[in-house]
């Protein structure tokens, strides 16, 4: 109602929004104008878009890899070497890769919030949610998508040979895309133990913050340096959940291929360690102070959907790749109601995130509650009749003011 009865009927006048918590506010940024707000928002975009290219052309030499025949056609003298090695062999195929891969998940989402908070949002909120989907798409579209097209096929350059040839056909990419995805099998497995089991542990202690304590404790000067020392790390769920909703997407992929129990079992083996982890930091070891109400949800949902059409998708290359060619193009009927799903979904969810609805945090008092509430110290009608007042002391000091005279206090104010 406040925002209908600033908003300007004509266009280009002033548009209302909801100010964030003041907690939240970026005060910096609200001296922004409007035009500088924009250029730095198509900037920063272009920014991103460039990094991703770079960072896929980084992945190119280490996705090939991952081919041992590769190799041999660019250097046959090292591909016999690690033939020769079993040590080596593995090293390349599954260590290597994983760990440098890790390398960049931890370094990407430091360089993607920094680029964030330049675009001069208003609310921490705001920047934390397109951190949020800045690093889905970086991990989404190189962890995923360039390791599975180059995955495909023996080297960079045949796969602009054959990619005409292979996208003709809808059949042909779902093809595609189960034969790569059995190939990368032991990949994405090392993954996400690594992730799991190897980096869970190193979050839970909080390295990081133990290891910049001695520095900044050297640099403190002022009782408030001396206070931010104590003060928990924050919880940025722009670092931690892209990476969560992308392994939930290659589990969820990875459920209908041959041999898919490794993936699984390390996805089973990732999401209970990091269940325990998030809860914990969430729950006792960390702050998390941005007011979203909610709206990543349906970030979270829409990445789900489009993982559930790359899962039909894989589905039916699955089917192609057994001679089930037929039963391949009966899973279009369901690909395409998946679609339609998921744009309804938006249409009837995504407004209901703008405001928060009283009716849902409504909580209805329970009959020995609003007793309780109506006499909490258990005076008795009379003694609630007269009323209480509360003395500077704290003390509760009885009073002969009768109950029309009682101001009313709203019982979810006081209630736990």
């Amino acid at each position: 109602m406040a925002a209908q009865a600033v908003l300007d009927p004509s266009p280009m006048h002033l548009i209302a929004r909801q100010s964030p918590a003041p907690p939240d506010v970026i005060w910096r940024n609200t001296y922004l104008s409007r035009s500088n707000r924009m250029t730095r928002a198509w900037l920063i975009t272009v920014a991103i878009t460039i990094l991703t290219v770079f960072w896929s052309l980084l992945l190119v030499p280490l996705a090939t890899a991952l081919n041992i025949e590769a190799i041999h056609r660019i250097s046959p003298e090292l591909a016999d070497a690690i033939e020769d090695h079993p040590l080596a062999r593995s090293l390349v195929k599954t260590q290597l890769p994983t760990l440098l891969s890790s390398l960049l998940f931890v370094i990407v989402p430091y360089i993607y919030d920094w680029l964030a908070n330049l675009q001069g949002m208003h609310s921490q909120a705001d920047v934390n949610l397109s951190v949020i989907s800045k690093n889905f798409f970086f991990l989404f579209f190189n962890y995923f998508i360039i390791f599975t097209v180059l995955g495909t096929f023996a080297n960079f350059y045949q796969f602009f040979q054959h990619f005409q040839d292979t996208f003709k056909d809808t059949t042909r990419i779902a093809y595609t895309l189960a034969l790569s995805l059995q190939k990368l099998l032991s990949f994405y497995t090392n993954l996400i133990i690594l992730q799991g089991i190897g980096l869970f542990p190193f979050r839970l202690l909080e390295i990081g913050s133990v290891i910049m304590y001695p520095i900044y404790r050297i640099g403190a000067k002022t009782p408030r340096d001396y206070a931010e020392l104590v003060q928990p790390p924050v919880f940025y769920y722009g670092f931690y959940l892209p990476q969560v909703i992308l392994i939930f997407i290659i589990c969820l992929v990875y459920s209908v291929l041959r041999d898919s129990w490794k993936v699984l079992l390390s996805g089973l083996l990732y999401f209970m360690i990091g269940g325990f982890v998030y809860k914990y930091q969430l729950l006792y070891a960390m702050d998390h102070r941005q007011h979203s109400t909610g709206r990543a949800w349906m970030m979270i949902s829409h990445r789900i959907v489009v993982g559930v059409v790359l899962f039909q998708v894989t589905t039916a290359g699955q089917l192609a790749l057994v001679g089930g060619v037929k039963r391949a193009l009966l899973i279009l009927p369901l690909l395409l109601a998946t679609v339609c799903f998921g744009y309804a979904y938006n249409q009837s969810f995504t407004p209901l995130m703008r405001f928060i609805s009283l009716a849902s945090i409504e909580r209805r008092i329970p009959i020995e509650t609003e007793e309780q509430f109506m006499d909490p110290d258990g005076w008795g009608s009379e003694g609630a009749a007269q009323g209480r007042d509360v003395a500077d002391d704290g003390d509760l000091i009885r009073s002969d003011t009768k109950d029309e005279d009682m101001p009313f206090i709203n019982p979810n104010l006081i209630l736990p």
